[in-house]
């Protein structure tokens, strides 16, 4: 797969699930059939690259105590809400948007 391919079909494949057109078990069954790499090595090397900037955390929970704060991201819900738990940034925003959950992106 060229890299022009693999930036079409991550584009296409998804954006549907960050639209919640999919879910993030389509989206990476999707994935596979797509690249040929099975599905849950997709997903386990999707979670692995899971990061937590700990220095913006702690930014965030300072301006949190100044300010109301906002959260857009464009994401499948069902694969962010609990990265979003882990980080302990349930009650730092006032308000929160995910793309599938709303069926449209940024």
């Amino acid at each position: 797969m060229t890299p022009s391919e693999a930036i079409d079909v991550k584009a296409r494949i998804v954006g549907d699930a960050d639209r919640g057109r999919i879910s993030t078990a389509q989206m990476f069954e999707a994935l596979a059939i797509a690249t040929s790499v099975p599905a849950d090595r997709i997903e386990r090397e999707w979670h692995a690259a899971e990061r937590i900037d700990a220095e913006m955390v702690d930014i965030v929970r300072r301006l949190a105590k100044k300010t109301g704060l906002g959260l857009l991201t464009n994401a499948p819900a069902e694969f962010f809400r609990p990265i979003f738990s882990r980080a302990r940034l349930d009650d730092v925003f006032a308000s929160v948007v995910i793309s599938s959950e709303q069926g449209f992106a940024k």
